[in-house]
């Protein structure tokens, strides 16, 4: 039997905006407690970026700003949201390329934002 193996570590990307799908989100134990783990699929790429938010109920938190995001509308106060239900939900992604002190770079997600209205709606 053959097996012909190609690498899966990508070039980090330039800084930028990019259109994205939610693809999973869980709990994930941190170094600065429980934090919300988003993954993420590039759209037309098959890279996965992967990007933390603190677990708080604070709407003025990067939890709930980036969940109005995927959601395309505000959170109220006291609404409760199941995030599985924001899986498969597009946004634009804000990725920053950074270097480690060892010289590699690497992205970061740095923000989710909501992603724009489908072109067809502008289409006359």
């Amino acid at each position: 039997m053959q097996i012909q193996f190609k690498s899966t570590i990508h070039e980090p990307l330039a800084t930028g905006e990019y259109r994205a799908t939610l693809q999973e989100v869980k709990q994930a134990d941190g170094q600065y407690g429980t934090q919300i783990c988003f993954i993420f699929k590039l759209d037309g790429d098959d890279r996965r970026l992967t990007a933390y938010a603190r677990s708080t109920e604070s709407l003025s938190g990067k939890l709930a700003k980036w969940v109005q995001a995927l959601l395309g509308r505000p959170v109220k106060e006291g609404e409760t949201i199941d995030l599985a239900q924001l899986i498969g939900k597009p946004c634009i992604l804000v990725v920053l390329r950074a270097t480690k002190p060892d010289g590699t770079a690497f992205n970061r997600v740095e923000d989710v934002l909501p992603a724009p209205p489908p072109d067809d709606l502008f289409e006359s």
